[in-house]
Parts: structure tokens; sequence; C-alpha cells
């Protein structure tokens, strides 16, 4: 019998990158309050990308939303999509940034005098205010 704690049988050997982040991955979307059904299909999701990941050789640290999204299209040639698997693959990144395994994507754009406004707004709420930075985002 399975341990109510492996329910998604994360304990198996998972191949490619991802596969010793997959226990991290399940406490998150434990702790979030996902039904067990749900955390078995995100984290063989995660798998089966991971194992995607090690075929065409990419190590953990170049992996993208970009490769990400193209491993869905690929995935999507063999299995019929899920409508919470692109949210599944944005979470596994989240927590990967979050603990500094993969860089913060670049983002290259010029500066627009709009964009210089909202900066100088925000930095006034954060500052003077001191607005907290979900709040600032609303505003």
């Amino acid at each position: 019998m399975k341990n109510s704690h492996e329910c998604s049988g994360s304990g198996q050997r998972a191949r490619g990158p991802l596969g010793p982040h997959l226990p991290a991955f399940e406490r998150l979307l434990r702790t979030q309050g996902y039904a067990s059904t749900t955390i078995r299909g995100k984290v063989r999701l995660v798998r089966d990308f991971s194992a995607w990941l090690s075929r065409r050789a990419i190590n953990i640290e170049d992996v993208t939303l970009e490769q990400a999204s193209n491993y869905l299209r690929y995935r999507a040639q063999h299995r019929r999509p899920m409508s919470d698997d692109v949210a599944s693959l944005k979470q596994l990144l989240a927590l990967l940034l979050g603990e500094g395994i993969v860089a913060q994507p670049k983002v290259c754009k010029q500066s627009t005098p709009l964009d210089r406004v909202l900066d100088r707004y925000a930095y006034y709420l954060r500052e003077e205010r001191a607005v907290v930075a979900d709040t600032i985002v609303n505003y």
C-alpha cells in the first residue's frame, strides 16, 4: 500500500533533469490543496517533460517556458492535452525559479515614457506608502 505522502508515485526513479525535483513539486501541489488524482496527473506530466528534455540533452538550468510550450505541442501529437497542462508546467517553472535552479527569463524591451511613469508610481507606492507588491500590481 502506498504511503499517502507518495500518492503520485514520485518515489519512482524519474529520468531526466527534473527527476530530483519531483518530490518538491508534489509537496507544493499538496500544500496548495490539490486532490491526489490531480497531483498524480501533474507529476506524470512533469515526469514525461523531464524524459523529453533528457532525450534532447537539455540541462535543467536551460529549461524555459518556450521549451515547455514546445513539449506540449509535441505531447499533443501523441496524447490528448489536459486543460491544466500549461498551468502545471508554469507551476513547475515557478518552483524551479524560486529555488534558483532556472534563471529568470530575460526580457529585452525599451522603456517608454509611460513605463517610466509607472515605475516611479510603483516606487512611490512601495517606498512612501508601504504598499505590498500584489496591491501595486493591481493598481
